[in-house]
């Protein structure tokens, strides 16, 4: 057998192996790619982006850490709710989150949107770095 037969075997084999953990691809997919959707939209009405250099690998560390939060939480919506790994997996990715949100120095957000009161920042809480 040549290697990209024996690959295409192992790739199917774990597949398969995650199908009967996660059932069906498709809809978990899709289920992530609406919730991303909504997620992209309000990133970008809201992120007001970086305001040094060094903050942009940071930014992007925060939403890839968000956005697989997200992936995490319709894995579990769409697939076995007693599998444990998704629920690591989810808290670790919260945790990566909440780590490069904590590199970022607050930004002010002054302004409030039909009527919706967005707090200002930081919050006499943060206890980040400045």
């Amino acid at each position: 057998m040549d290697r990209r037969a024996d690959d295409s075997t192992k790739i199917s084999a774990l597949l398969e192996e995650r199908g009967s953990v996660y059932g069906h691809a498709l809809p978990n997919l899709a289920c992530t790619m609406e919730v991303w959707e909504v997620m992209e939209k309000y990133w970008k009405e809201y992120d007001q982006g970086p305001r040094e250099e060094y903050e942009e690998m940071t930014r992007a560390s925060l939403k890839a850490a968000i956005f697989m939060v997200a992936f995490k939480m319709t894995r579990i919506v769409t697939g076995r709710k007693d599998h444990w790994d998704n629920y690591d997996d989810l808290l670790g990715y919260l945790k990566l989150a909440q780590d490069r949100a904590m590199e970022l120095t607050p930004i002010g957000i002054t302004t409030s949107t039909e009527g919706a009161v967005v707090p200002e920042f930081p919050h006499p809480k943060f206890t980040g770095p400045r």
